[in-house]
């Protein structure tokens, strides 16, 4: 499974950019339901840093995430999406 942007080490390092191209691979894919999103990936889209993206999930704002393995979690990219434009 590749990630479809390279991970920050800081949050207020990303930029627009990074956002624009992370919705392009997005808009490219035929299937969202077959992308899963990291938590950088989601609060990349989101404009939020990662820790609020852990606090909504704890208070289950955000999608469901979904577990892969036994640290691996990712979100369903069609779920973030439709949670993003009903926000």
């Amino acid at each position: 499974m590749s990630k479809l942007i390279e991970p920050k080490h800081r949050q207020h390092t990303r930029t627009v950019e990074d956002r624009c191209e992370l919705a392009n691979r997005l808009s490219q894919v035929a299937d969202l339901s077959l992308v899963f999103l990291t938590f950088d990936e989601v609060a990349l889209l989101a404009g939020i840093n990662t820790r609020m993206v852990e606090s909504l999930c704890q208070s289950g704002v955000t999608p469901t995430p979904i577990r892969l393995g036994h640290r691996t979690v990712r979100f369903n990219a069609a779920e973030v999406i439709e949670w993003l434009r009903s926000k």
